[in-house]
C-alpha cells in the first residue's frame, strides 16, 4: 500500500508539468504510428517514401524527437490511411485514471471474499 501511495503522489506531482505532458503525448503518438505501421506491414523506408522524406526523418519521428506540426501529423495520417482528430478536452487527473480504478476493484474483491 505504501508503494501505491508513493506512486499516486509522484504521478500527481507530474500531471501538471508541461514537459511531462508533452512527452506523454509524443509517446502516445509514436506508439500509434508504430502500431499502424505493423498492422499495414509498412517499414521505415516505405513510410519515408509515402511521406516524401528520408528514412532518417522517419526514425526521428518514431523516436519522438521530431517536432510534430499539424501538417506533418496530417501527412502521417494520410500515409497510414488514418483520420487525424485533434480535440481539446477537460483535464482529468492522471492519478485517478491509473491508480484509483484498480484500487477500487481490488477493494471490491476484498469485500466480497471477506
Amino acid at each position: 500500500m505504501k508503494t501505491e501511495k508513493w506512486f499516486k503522489k509522484t504521478l500527481k506531482s507530474f500531471e501538471k508539468d508541461f514537459d511531462f505532458r508533452l512527452e506523454t503525448i509524443i509517446l502516445e503518438l509514436t506508439n500509434k504510428i508504430s502500431k499502424r505501421m505493423k498492422e499495414r506491414n509498412i517499414n521505415r523506408v516505405q513510410l519515408a517514401d509515402l511521406l516524401n522524406v528520408s528514412p532518417p526523418a522517419v526514425t526521428k519521428i518514431l523516436n519522438g524527437t521530431s517536432n510534430f506540426t499539424l501538417k506533418s501529423l496530417l501527412s502521417l495520417a494520410d500515409a497510414l490511411d488514418l483520420n487525424l482528430e485533434i480535440d481539446f478536452k477537460e483535464k482529468e487527473s492522471a492519478a485517478s485514471k491509473l491508480v484509483y480504478a484498480p484500487s477500487r476493484a481490488i477493494n471490491e474483491k476484498r469485500r466480497v471474499h471477506s
